[in-house]
């Protein structure tokens, strides 16, 4: 049974703004409907399986702009960590000067303006994010980069977003840098992202937009009581 969405919200019916370019419309709706992002530029994870409703909600979570923790639990094969992955390169493909050439490209009016106002808002990110082991940080991170270096069909709609390739950012296996100084920055533990910021050039030393904590707990370090009570001195820090 196909899943209507109920939970994406526009902050305008685009339907209802006059003609608009198929292309126009497709990356203003990915903007707000990650699923929908998904399942045009990152097939090979979201095409698979028709996409369930735990997945918009899940979506719809990560895009409010909150200060509160946000914890996600449940059961393994369920795509927390895809999601994750596709909302940090989803973010990154959506930077200042792509607003600006998705404003300069449209012929809508109202779209223009919505494009402009929100290259105007937009600052670089710098997210963090916790695995339970190196390789899986190792994982995560490649999984952004290679889209980065590529996707053909993520190239074509947003450019190069490879700094490295651009203007010639560090990339390590544990973190990304991109064009428009985004980074994504993975490790194994918490305590090593604690106190990072990231440098930049435009915008003064960033602290973190988001840190996410992917299998804090799991069947290796939660065996005993004193295992158990790190990881909570650890989330309260």
């Amino acid at each position: 049974m196909k899943v209507v969405d109920t939970y994406t919200v526009y902050p305008f019916d685009i339907n209802s703004i006059g003609e608009v370019d198929s292309n126009a419309k497709m990356l203003f709706m990915c903007y707000h409907n990650q699923v929908l992002y998904g399942r045009i530029f990152l097939p090979g994870d979201f095409l698979r399986t028709e996409s369930p409703a735990i997945h918009y909600e899940i979506c719809e979570e990560l895009h409010k702009k909150i200060t509160e923790p946000f914890g996600l639990i449940i059961a393994r094969d369920h795509g927390k960590t895809t999601l994750i992955k596709s909302y940090i390169l989803k973010t990154l493909c959506y930077n200042k000067d792509n607003m600006l050439k998705f404003a300069n490209t449209t012929q809508n009016k109202i779209l223009k303006a919505y494009w402009e106002q929100e290259a105007k808002e937009w600052e670089p990110h710098f997210f963090g994010w916790v695995s339970s082991t190196q390789k899986k940080s190792f994982a995560n991170v490649k999984y952004i980069s290679q889209h980065i270096d590529t996707n053909k069909k993520l190239q074509y709609y947003f450019g190069d977003l490879n700094g490295k390739r651009t203007h010639g950012y560090t990339w390590a296996k544990e973190e990304i840098i991109t064009g428009s100084q985004d980074k994504v920055l993975s490790r194994s533990n918490l305590s090593s992202l604690r106190g990072e910021t990231h440098p930049t050039t435009d915008w003064g030393a960033l602290r973190y937009t988001g840190v996410f904590i992917d299998d804090a707990e799991n069947e290796d370090n939660t065996k005993t009581e004193n295992a158990r009570d790190g990881i909570a001195r650890s989330e309260e820090h």
